[in-house]
């Protein structure tokens, strides 16, 4: 039931961005601050550094809403464009580095299952 009512909230507000991602850039923002939270994740877990883990945790649980609304409400080629960026590189005349969100978030989630130890805490406690 929670879950159902967490769905149906956060719907009006994925469309917006969904509308407003290509210009402000907000959902690979979200994106990038959580993959730079992974890299240290690993750390953080062996040291049971709580308010990092929460942090990571609910990037990561804001990120899993988001996515079921686009992979609802979009194509293919839409979900993509929402996690691909153009990064500028200082120095460059104009040119530009892509890069494959989606793709760098999959491989550190994969990463993260591997090589970060459970925790046998509720994080929900957290």
């Amino acid at each position: 039931g929670d879950s159902r009512l967490l769905e149906e909230a956060v719907v009006p507000l994925a469309k917006t961005l969904i509308q407003n991602n290509p210009r402000t850039g907000n959902c690979g923002a979200l994106v990038r601050v959580f993959l730079g939270r992974t890299k240290e994740l690993k750390i953080s877990t062996e040291c049971q550094d709580q308010l990092f883990i929460w942090q990571a945790h609910n990037a990561l649980f804001m990120i899993r809403c988001l996515v079921k609304v686009f992979i609802r409400e979009m194509s293919e080629e839409e979900l993509h464009q929402q996690f691909s960026y153009q990064e500028r590189v200082p120095g460059s005349c104009g040119e530009t580095g892509s890069k494959d969100l989606l793709e760098e978030l999959l491989l550190n989630l994969v990463h993260l299952i591997v090589e970060v130890p459970l925790l046998h805490q509720d994080l929900a406690l957290v």
